[in-house]
């Protein structure tokens, strides 16, 4: 009990150290609660004129809200991130939106100058506070604009309260992958660092022994995260109750919050969010991976991905000129067709299949295009990229997959001892998958069965973010973690 009380607490320090990721002078997290709040007193906004605070009745207490370029039409809603500065991470680019917009943006509460209440959190409830926002303030219809866990609040509101919204705008949405691959990617060990890249070019074998080490870490901490996954998840009772909350969260609206976003379930909302979305990603995003933004880009049935050189978590701050430009033409224009889907297109419409492919004790290939039956053994770093096949059988290998499709007449898709990450995967089989003393992190991935969804087997780890099985006209979302022998999600 105490080793999974001590992973739901490292989890949330986890998202509370990315809170401030990149962006200018954020608040310490250490020292007393009562340092803490004179660091939030003294963050104020700069333009005392927009402020106002007022009740709101969804948690019941008193809202920052700034707001600026009232005489525009059109409504702009922001939604900020985890940390203490709140909307302030708004203060880059509001100025310039209150030239042709209506702005609002206020401190969620729990953070900045708003209200904490001894409530759970959650992206659902902070939806329902967007939308009172909108019906008291908005000019019509509105833009809303998330940003990280802002990002996650504004897909939640713009999939319950789709009727009073105009476009959604996402940007480096945090949380939306199942909880454990989230949390796996944020303590991914790097593998390049600006200090060692002058090094790295004159030292050949520098690359490889950081790739080497950076395995061998990820792996122990893969394995880490599975034994906890493997004990009982106390995090609902602790999110249902009051005693629990004020023992766990106390006054830090950070934890809390970021507990509420990773339980968070989006696998049926981005199905079903119909209204034009535009996704901002910056490149570099060490907080909330880029696969994320292809998958909602694709997963959404009407979005379009754009990714930010030369920036991170927060692009806004990072590269605030390509960040602009991207926005204003992503409020003004529709998104385009979903790139991966047309790549897969091109793929299975070319009939010159390459036959088989056989992989065997290699290192870091990569492969795309149409083929018959794939085999992988003991190879690491496979990429398959834009791949159409009937099967693919792995054996004691590592392999990331993004945009495939596997069309059989028996299993789709076998894993042995083997890592896999695949992204955007489609099984059309009579059987689904075989997996035996294998991990998987299945995102986005959509089954269309015959017989049996999965043959798991011991040893076998199987996560899964956003995805579905269809067997006949029964759909079944999958989004969680389930352990062999035998198949039960939780």
């Amino acid at each position: 009990m105490r080793r999974r009380i001590f992973w739901l607490a490292s989890l949330s320090a986890l998202l509370i150290s990315c809170a401030g990721h990149n962006e200018a002078a954020p608040v310490s997290s250490t020292g007393s609660m009562a340092d803490r709040q004179l660091d939030v007193e003294s963050l104020r906004w700069p333009y005392p004129e927009q402020e106002s605070w007022i009740n709101e009745p969804v948690f019941n207490g008193r809202l920052h809200l700034v707001e600026g370029g009232r005489h525009n039409a059109q409504t702009i809603i922001l939604v900020h991130g985890l940390g203490e500065r709140g909307l302030l991470d708004w203060l880059s680019i509001f100025p310039r939106l209150t030239e042709n917009y209506h702005v609002v943006a206020m401190d969620l509460p729990g953070f900045g100058h708003s209200d904490r209440q001894q409530v759970q959190y959650t992206p659902s409830a902070y939806a329902r506070l967007v939308d009172w926002i909108i019906k008291e303030y908005a000019h019509g219809k509105a833009i809303v604009i998330g940003h990280s866990l802002g990002g996650a609040v504004s897909l939640r509101y713009a999939h319950d309260y789709p009727q009073d919204l105009n476009r959604l705008i996402l940007i480096d949405a945090a949380g939306i992958l199942q909880r454990t691959v989230f949390v796996r990617f944020l303590v991914k060990t790097p593998v390049s660092y600006s200090w060692l890249e002058p090094y790295q070019k004159s030292i050949p074998q520098l690359n490889k022994w950081i790739k080497q080490i950076a395995r061998k870490t990820d792996g122990w901490t893969r394995s880490l995260l599975v034994k906890a996954d493997q004990m009982p998840d106390l995090a609902e009772i602790m999110m249902s109750s009051e005693t629990a909350r004020h023992y766990l969260y106390k006054e830090d609206g950070n934890m809390n919050a970021a507990l509420g976003l990773v339980y968070e379930d989006f696998s049926g909302a981005v199905r079903e969010v119909k209204v034009p979305t535009h996704i901002i990603w910056g490149e570099h995003d060490s907080v909330a991976p880029v696969r994320t933004g292809v998958l909602l880009a694709n997963l959404l049935p009407d979005a379009q991905l754009h990714e930010i050189s030369a920036a991170g978590h927060v692009p806004m701050t990072d590269n605030v000129d390509a960040f602009m430009r991207i926005l204003n033409q992503s409020m003004v224009n529709l998104p385009d067709a979903k790139q991966a889907q047309y790549r897969l297109k091109l793929v299975e419409d070319d009939t010159s299949s390459m036959g088989d492919m056989y992989c065997q004790n290699r290192n870091n290939p990569e492969y795309s295009g149409l083929y018959a039956n794939i085999k992988i053994e003991n190879c690491h770093g496979v990429v398959l990229r834009d791949v159409a096949a009937e099967s693919i059988e792995l054996i004691n290998s590592e392999v990331t997959m993004e945009n495939v499709k596997l069309t059989s007449t028996n299993t789709g898709l076998s894993a042995t001892e083997s890592v896999v990450t695949a992204t955007l995967l489609e099984i059309n089989a009579v059987n689904g998958m075989l997996v035996q003393s294998s991990y998987l992190d299945l995102a986005g991935v959509s089954f269309k069965i015959q017989d049996e969804l999965i043959d798991i087997r011991e040893g076998a780890r199987i996560y899964f973010s956003l995805s579905e099985y269809i067997k006949e006209s029964e759909v079944r979302l999958l989004h969680g973690s389930s352990f062999g022998p035998g198949f039960n999600l939780k």
